[in-house]
């Protein structure tokens, strides 16, 4: 799952302080790369966003869609310069959104990939390596499983 991982799909340097110009930004940086219509996911993310905070705590949100018009899996991180309320359980302010985005057809599918890339971010000491990073080949070495980074190096 996090083999759909690229370069591309690491956004740094984000401006935006709040939540609804940050889902907005990312929306506009995806679509940018899998011509999905950034309009029409921005409203998504942020209507789910209204109805249950995407924090899961940590600095971290993990947001979600899935889409008809997908027809593999994407995966992004972004890492933004300040961080932006997303109404966290912790009550800390969100600088990190994970973006899980799945053809339609993958129901329960998407649930585990939305699993796998929680339980990865809830790694404090990962996502301070991630946030001090800021370069989006190092970030995506910090995310490879350690089997992975052994080659690598």
């Amino acid at each position: 799952m996090l083999s759909v991982l690229t370069p591309d799909h690491v956004f740094t340097g984000l401006k935006a302080q709040t939540r609804r110009k940050c889902l907005h930004e990312i929306a506009v940086r995806i679509a940018a790369v899998t011509r999905l219509d950034a309009v029409i996911m921005a409203r998504l993310f942020n209507k789910k966003e209204i109805k249950r905070s995407s924090a899961i705590g940590g600095g971290v949100a993990v947001i979600d869609l899935q889409s008809i018009r997908l027809q593999k899996p994407f995966f992004c991180l972004a890492v933004l310069d300040h961080g932006a309320d997303f109404r966290a359980p912790d009550g800390e302010k969100v600088d990190l959104i994970a973006c899980v985005l799945s053809p339609h057809a993958d129901g329960p599918v998407h649930l585990q990939r939305i699993s796998s890339i929680s339980r990865l971010l809830r790694d404090q000491t990962l996502c301070q390596a991630v946030r001090e990073a800021k370069d989006p080949d190092a970030i995506r070495l910090l995310l490879m499983s350690p089997e992975s980074r052994l080659y690598a190096a």
